[in-house]
């Protein structure tokens, strides 16, 4: 997503909760979403179900615990739960 987009959506965002947890999301940063794609690449990335995840993201939010990611693809929120990927060291 990009920067406007993101100034645009700061209201949407800070209504709504991960999925998953439950808290408050805020967007990750540049170099999370290029270690995510990288690993996306890579074919090395699953999501919380187990499936490979095979689609970059433009973008992503974070759960405020740093746990969960949430995927935005094509500038698009993916609130799916299933579509959410599980932080890890990069």
């Amino acid at each position: 997503m990009t920067r406007e987009m993101m100034k645009q959506s700061e209201s949407i965002i800070s209504l709504i909760r991960c999925p998953i947890s439950g808290n408050r999301l805020h967007p990750a940063d540049q170099d999370l979403v290029v270690k995510v794609n990288a690993s996306i690449s890579s074919g090395n990335l699953e999501n919380r179900i187990g499936q490979t995840v095979r689609e970059q993201l433009s973008g992503a939010l974070i759960d405020e615990s740093g746990t969960w990611i949430v995927p935005i693809r094509q500038d698009v929120i993916c609130m799916v739960g299933d579509q959410i990927i599980e932080n890890r060291e990069w």
